[in-house]
């Protein structure tokens, strides 16, 4: 009778050593994964923050829209507040 014990036990221990690779790869991934959406959290946070405070920025501008009373003075009032505005997308892009 043959024994097949010794090939038994090899092929326990390579597959062992396989499935072994194979979680580490797994993790080495996952970890990866962890990053990945980390740096995405912190992403879309910023762009969240950005997206607020330019809500904030119009909202400003629409309510000061909805209170002018036509002067001829309004026009040149909203001309500082855009390049304000705009300086301030300015400073935000400048931020990224």
């Amino acid at each position: 009778m043959v024994d097949f014990t010794q090939g038994n036990l090899k092929v326990s221990q390579l597959q062992l050593s396989t499935l072994d690779k194979m979680n580490l790869k797994t993790c080495e991934v996952y970890e990866k994964s962890l990053e990945k959406i980390s740096k995405i959290k912190e992403e879309v946070k910023d762009t969240n923050d950005i997206y607020n405070k330019l809500k904030t920025y119009f909202n400003r501008i629409d309510d000061i829209g909805k209170n002018l009373d036509g002067m001829e003075s309004s026009v040149e009032y909203l001309d500082v507040i855009i390049e304000r505005i705009d300086a301030k997308l300015q400073e935000l892009e400048s931020q990224k």
